[in-house]
């Protein structure tokens, strides 16, 4: 069957002019694709003198990707069931179609080489060995069969209008098969071969989702206009293949999970507040099988101090074999013993474009929401660095006398009372920053997001106010950007959401105003 034939069959099917573009270089699957677009223009051909069809068939050869896009659209004509009317446009499209992803990096399939300081051969006297040249160990080894990723990729969705044009939606969903990922290998290689294993095309993975968008457009009266836009979505994905960690794997991704592995941190069960405390904790679940005790976070018990906080033994060592860890052993670590503190990222969220205008005034927002998450206060919020001097730090708010833990009294060389004894603290000691900053269920705050992102008022001026100098129109408008946040998880609010990261440049809150003119 050739691309005629499959014209002529699809005009007597639908009685409606098809329109066909196509583009074909060493094909040789194009009788299939021409029997699946048959079949989706049948399945659509009902009430065919009200349908506006058409039909898009790209067929890219044998080093171009391959791809069918079929969108019957229906559009109200005077339909003359009742229920219909309220449907002004209707177009629902599928697409399938192979790409590829420029994952590779230059010059991965030829030897790349380097020149070693000082290794050279000896003569004479000369201590100075020379260069020798060598291969760049910095950079992989040879893969001459290295190539793009393979996407096979499939959407259908449609767009409609109701209600006189006045409710816009659309929806999509879409799966994509990626194969022959370019990957980074870590696996060990016999230290004879001399350099890290070469990039190969082995990785696999399933993704897949859906996108929705709602709008209304509407008027109040003659001079108000107004619209209201809300935009959600869900995405997902499986890994298939890839080079797996061998290394904790219990918080690493894993054969059929999903990339996001969630939040990991450790189990925080509370805080010792007396040595009575470290005594009944070791004496209860720090007692390895040989009657001696473990160690906690890399400290014997007699390094254990009040003001640290306490971490739940979850689990033992790892047998290969078996793929199973062993139970607690007695010993609390920061390898062996995190938990999931979530099981994703912000899974869910919208984003709601607004505006409205009057009498050349217009306002334009737009607000975003997602949640389902968490995350933990930021490492370098909870202590200062090693061999630092907590004086030259500024510390976030929430570190204050009355909310940590102070063993005993702090008095000064004159006397003079600096902490108070306060055993009934909210968080620990900032003495003991490599117990207590490693992330755990105790720093856990919600990932929940709530903000204004931008507002635009803009304005056209008159006409007649600067016509007779050759200005067709004017028009000025400030928009203001990162404004503002409505939700704050951080303890008394030390830093915003829609900062940055804590310690670094924080994200600006900009003010623009601009003009434009056309003449």
């Amino acid at each position: 069957m050739n691309l005629l034939q499959a014209s002529q069959i699809l005009q007597q099917v639908t009685s409606t002019p098809l329109l066909l573009v196509t583009r074909v270089e060493h094909c040789h699957t194009l009788d299939v694709l021409i029997m699946h677009t048959i079949v989706s223009i049948c399945l659509s051909s009902c009430s065919v003198q009200m349908l506006q069809q058409s039909l898009h068939l790209r067929i890219i050869g044998e080093h171009s990707p391959h791809s069918v896009l079929v969108g019957p659209q229906v559009r109200n004509r005077g339909f003359n069931t009742k229920w219909l009317n309220w449907i002004d446009y209707f177009k629902l499209r599928a697409s399938y179609g192979i790409t590829g992803r420029d994952n590779t990096a230059p010059w991965q399939w030829m030897q790349v080489y380097a020149q070693d300081a000082n290794k050279g051969t000896v003569f004479g006297w000369n201590s100075d060995s020379g260069r020798r040249i060598t291969i760049n160990k910095n950079n992989s080894a040879v893969n001459p069969d290295v190539h793009w990723d393979k996407s096979y990729k499939f959407n259908i969705g449609f767009d409609a209008r109701f209600l006189q044009q006045r409710l816009t939606v659309t929806f999509e969903h879409y799966r994509e098969w990626n194969r022959e990922m370019l990957l980074n290998l870590s696996q060990d290689i016999a230290s004879t071969i001399g350099t890290q294993s070469a990039a190969m095309n082995l990785g696999e993975m399933n993704s897949w989702g859906y996108e929705l968008s709602l709008t209304w457009r509407d008027k109040i009266g003659k001079d108000i206009k107004y619209h209201v836009g809300i935009n959600t979505g869900y995405s997902d994905n499986k890994v298939l293949n890839m080079d797996f960690e061998q290394n904790y794997i219990y918080r690493q991704i894993v054969k059929d999970g999903r990339t996001d592995i969630g939040l990991w941190g450790m189990q925080c069960i509370g805080m010792f507040r007396t040595f009575h405390d470290i005594d009944e904790y070791f004496d209860k679940y720090m007692i390895k099988e040989d009657g001696t005790y473990g160690t906690y976070m890399g400290l014997t018990k007699d390094k254990v101090r009040p003001g640290m906080l306490i971490y739940k033994d979850i689990r033992g060592t790892y047998d290969s074999e078996t793929g199973t860890y062993a139970g607690p052993d007695g010993i609390v670590d920061q390898d062996n013993d995190q938990v999931q503190l979530g099981t994703r990222g912000n899974i869910y969220g919208f984003t709601i474009n607004a505006g409205a205008e009057w009498k050349g005034l217009s306002l334009t927002a737009q607000f975003n929401a997602n949640w389902g998450g968490y995350m933990t206060i930021p490492s370098s919020a909870l202590g200062v660095a090693s061999n630092s001097n907590i004086e030259f730090y500024n510390m976030p708010s929430f570190w204050n006398p009355d909310n940590m833990y102070v063993y005993q009294n702090i008095y000064d060389g004159k006397g003079n009372l600096l902490m108070k004894m306060n055993h009934d603290a909210l968080y620990p000691n900032l003495a003991y920053q490599s117990v207590n900053s490693v992330a755990s269920s105790f720093w856990r705050v919600s990932a929940a997001r709530v903000t204004l992102n931008r507002v635009t008022i803009a304005y056209s001026l008159p006409s007649k106010w600067f016509k007779s100098v050759g200005i067709n129109s004017a028009r000025v408008n400030i928009t203001g950007m990162n404004l503002i946040n409505f939700y704050n998880p951080y303890p008394d609010k030390f830093t915003s959401p829609i900062a940055g990261t804590y310690g670094s440049y924080p994200n600006l809150r900009k003010w623009t105003i601009g003009v434009n003119l056309s003449f």
